[in-house]
């Protein structure tokens, strides 16, 4: 058996080595996946046990019943689109287990290449399973569940590892912690590819990668950027003094450098923001100003409504109009001698077309809009959410 194990072991890693050069992406997931040799499965299973995804495969199938090095790898295909469409997670969606097991096979079959498939895996065409009218390729598992035949289990005939699913490890569990495992792996295979490689994936892939892209929670704490973005915001300037002696001509005054930190906080008037968030934000720019940076404090909605100095406190905001962004950033454009840096506190749902003489840091508040770059923020602007731990 220790023998079958290391054979498999080098074997799965030849087809990986092999994936990497047809399917860059899903080879990066399959090198990000823990495996193991195990005879607990009939064929090969994919997992989530003990904070990672796992890969399982059988000695005696992957080395007998695979005949080609096309076939194996279709089968790791087979199980890291389980992964990148989580299936794994989507158990409790549906009320039959057996038709799901079904569904997901055939949606994921249907982006295989079919040279790569063996003659017994289910596909769109395998009789019995779906009306001729909707064997389409390329769909998702909640397309196909619905349009399977009334006897589509009896003929699919599922693998026992596939059917006894919760013992392998498919898991209803839905928490942040396990969706954010399988996304963090798939965005990961992606940032390491590139566009060029993810434009060629199948559609239904690349809304699968957009879906966990959007929905990712973001890990940038707002109060250390803010704190950062002020504190980078300086200019200096030279100042005479008589506690020192010139360097050039040896006597006083001499000068010193004097740092200055001038940062206007916008604050969006408009309505939307609340008490919670408001009181957070001031308790931040309380901690700025400490720190000898000098705030502006500037508040607009489709206007400038007021501007003038913050030294700490309460908040003194007036406004409660329309959102228009350009107002307040025309005004900094046109103040550019007093500030070094623009903070704009704001839901980020408002028209923009200026361009700003800063590089912006959009504080937002939205929890619609949570991981998501806002049109206001324009290239080479930064964007944190308060949402954000």
């Amino acid at each position: 058996m220790v023998g079958k194990s290391s054979d498999v072991f080098r074997s799965v890693g030849d087809a990986v080595s092999a994936l990497l050069f047809r399917h860059p992406f899903y080879a990066h997931i399959l090198l990000a996946m823990r495996r193991v040799v195990t005879e607990d499965i009939d064929t090969a299973a994919v997992s989530i046990r003990g904070g990672s995804v796992w890969l399982a495969v059988n000695p005696v199938f992957w080395l007998t019943t695979l005949p080609s090095d096309r076939y194996r790898q279709g089968v790791l295909l087979h199980e890291v689109l389980h992964v990148v469409l989580s299936h794994l997670t989507r158990l409790r969606d549906f009320p039959d287990l057996e038709r799901f097991n079904i569904a997901a096979d055939l949606a994921v079959n249907s982006l295989i290449p079919p040279d790569d498939l063996p003659s017994s895996a289910l596909t769109v065409e395998t009789p019995g399973l779906l009306a001729k009218r909707d064997r389409i390729r390329e769909q998702t598992v909640d397309w196909y569940y619905p349009r399977l035949l009334e006897d589509a289990p009896q003929v699919a005939k599922v693998d026992v590892q596939l059917r006894g699913v919760g013992a392998e490890g498919w898991t209803t569990d839905m928490s942040d912690c396990t969706a954010d495992l399988i996304s963090g792996l798939v965005l990961q295979a992606a940032a390491s590819v590139g566009q060029m490689e993810l434009s060629r994936l199948p559609k239904v892939v690349r809304s699968a990668i957009q879906g966990m892209d959007m929905n990712r929670k973001p890990t940038v704490d707002w109060r250390r950027a803010l704190r950062v973005y002020a504190g980078r915001s300086r200019r200096t300037r030279l100042q005479a003094t008589q506690k020192r002696v010139s360097k050039r001509y040896g006597r006083v005054p001499g000068v010193r450098v004097c740092a200055r930190s001038q940062v206007a906080v916008i604050v969006d008037t408009s309505g939307s923001i609340g008490d919670d968030q408001l009181q957070m934000f001031t308790e931040e720019l309380t901690h700025i100003v400490r720190t000898k940076v000098e705030v502006i404090l500037v508040s607009a909605d489709d206007a400038v409504n007021s501007v003038e100095p913050y030294r700490g406190g309460v908040l003194n905001v007036s406004g409660r109009g329309g959102t228009d962004f350009d107002p307040a950033i025309q005004w900094a454009n046109s103040n550019a001698h007093r500030i070094d840096g623009v903070v704009y506190f704001t839901d980020a749902e408002g028209p923009r077309t200026l361009p700003s003489r800063y590089r912006i840091l959009w504080v937002v508040h939205s929890n619609r809009l949570i991981g998501k770059r806002p049109e206001c923020a324009f290239p080479g602007d930064s964007v944190v959410w308060m949402g954000a731990k």
